[in-house]
């Protein structure tokens, strides 16, 4: 081999070794291209997931393998930078035992004590969030004002759109932050949501009209979303009725889930079957959990549900989010588009056992 030759040989193995796209940086999750697998690369996969920033190809930035870039790519990265993982095992490979095609356009089986996704249908498809948006309305509202704050309901109710569900409050009815969230929560009220985003807003400014403070509060509600790390979900409204621009992902609500069984007032509110709850003036009203699963009398029930909530409309099929246990663990079950009620229950209870 001559001199020249020599030289093209060194220079095309420092190509290899120092290109991002050569073998050196091959490995997936490696999105700075540095050899090493680190938190930097899931802040790039994060930013790319949040469409901050764009790259040229996406390939090794897809570490759980299903044609596309979000904040899950991000976890599994972290997780292996920590040493807590040895590989990049797609979810797709560790389904739990006994399960086959649910009866769902999204489904997913969360293990909370080992940090664990046993099993997952379509999470990264976006579907219209029905009332499970409820659990971040709440959320955002907390982050602002304390739960003993107390509002009166007022004109806002009217914005609920048509024949959606309510807890029936009533015009000049003065009722505390938490009250408020136990109608939203357990009797999925949409006038509940209405009244709860108005208000708050209006801990910040004076506005034209309701639906000025509405929009408001939507702001504060997506941001709050993202530092969920909710990267691909957008919000119109604080009921989850049907709009156009408006969906989330199973993945997305799963950190939704995980976030709101921190708060003790939304789990606490969420796994009652009955909720009784009192008006600044005086007086109560009882609010029924809309969860068939919490209810002793229904053929549903299930003693290891300890909530979280139910969600239908047109656009989202039937729906719910389901936290459970089983020996003392703790899981998240989610049914997303199911063709009926009955069916989002079925499939619930499937997921649920198993979860065994």
């Amino acid at each position: 081999m001559n001199r020249k030759s020599v030289a093209l040989l060194l220079s095309l193995i420092l190509f290899i070794v120092s290109s991002p796209t050569g073998f050196a940086a091959s490995r997936i999750g490696d999105a700075n291209g540095d050899g090493r697998i680190t938190a930097a690369d899931a802040r790039i996969v994060l930013r790319v997931a949040a469409g901050l920033t764009t790259v040229s190809d996406k390939s090794l930035l897809d570490v759980d393998g299903n044609d596309i870039v979000t904040s899950s790519d991000a976890r599994y990265i972290l997780r292996f930078a920590a040493k807590l993982e040895n590989a990049f095992p797609a979810e797709e490979l560790v389904p739990a035992v006994g399960i086959g095609d649910v009866n769902a356009e999204s489904a997913l089986l969360y293990h909370m004590n080992a940090d664990t996704v046993l099993y997952r249908k379509n999470t990264s498809a976006r579907i219209a969030p029905a009332s499970l948006v409820k659990l971040l309305t709440s959320l955002t509202a907390l982050r602002y004002c304390p739960e003993d704050a107390v509002f009166t309901v007022g004109d806002e109710i009217d914005l609920r759109g048509y024949n959606s569900s309510v807890c029936y409050l009533q015009k000049g009815w003065r009722a505390s932050l938490k009250t408020l969230i136990t109608g939203m929560l357990s009797s999925s009220g949409n006038d509940a949501a209405y009244c709860i985003a108005v208000n708050v807003a209006k801990q910040f400014d004076s506005f034209s009209s309701d639906a000025a403070a509405v929009q408001y509060f939507m702001n504060l509600m997506n941001a709050a979303a993202k530092e969920i790390g909710m990267t691909d979900s957008h919000f119109i409204n604080p009921d989850g009725y049907d709009a156009e621009g408006q969906y989330t992902t199973a993945a997305d609500l799963l950190l939704l889930a995980k976030a709101a069984v921190k708060n003790e007032l939304i789990k606490n509110v969420c796994s009652q079957y009955r909720s009784a709850a009192y008006l600044a003036d005086g007086g109560g009203v009882t609010w029924y959990n809309t969860n068939r699963m919490l209810n002793p009398n229904d053929a549903f029930y299930r003693p290891e549900v300890t909530g979280l909530k139910t969600g239908s409309t047109a656009a989202a099929g039937s729906c719910v989010i389901i936290t459970f246990t089983r020996a003392g663990r703790e899981y998240i079950a989610i049914v997303l588009g199911a063709p009926s009620d009955e069916e989002r229950y079925k499939t619930a209870g499937i997921l649920i056992d198993a979860a065994e």
